[in-house]
């Protein structure tokens, strides 16, 4: 992935992650009670986006760029709860922040595997 092609699938990663976090409590129970009730979509959603925030910036260089992934999602994901404070129905818990980062440490996990096999692949070919 390209480094433009990177900074726009983080923006947009960030914009979806403040959209959904920054989004009132009566829209946010709306559209969780269309969703099947058994499965936590909203800690779900938070792992799953924060995990490929870590993964975008991770992949660009996972021996570099892991720990300024963390400390972006650290960052926001703090941020973001801080901000719930004054969002009407909405109200900041550090399990929230918990997700978010055990989100963007997978995502850089996976990045690093990635990165570390694909060189692996490259010096057997060469």
């Amino acid at each position: 992935m390209s480094k433009i092609h990177a900074f726009m699938t983080t923006t947009a990663l960030m914009v979806a992650i403040l959209g959904d976090t920054l989004m009132p409590g009566s829209a946010k129970a709306a559209i969780e009670s269309q969703l099947w009730h058994v499965v936590p979509w909203a800690s779900l959603g938070h792992f799953v986006l924060f995990g490929c925030l870590g993964w975008v910036v991770a992949q660009q260089e996972p021996s570099r760029m892991a720990i300024p992934a963390l400390l972006l999602a650290a960052a926001l994901a703090g941020g973001t709860e801080w901000l719930q404070m004054w969002v009407p129905g909405r109200h900041p818990r550090l399990i929230d922040i918990g997700i978010d980062m055990a989100g963007a440490l997978a995502g850089c996990t996976a990045a690093a595997v990635m990165f570390s096999r694909r060189g692996r692949y490259a010096r057997r070919i060469i």
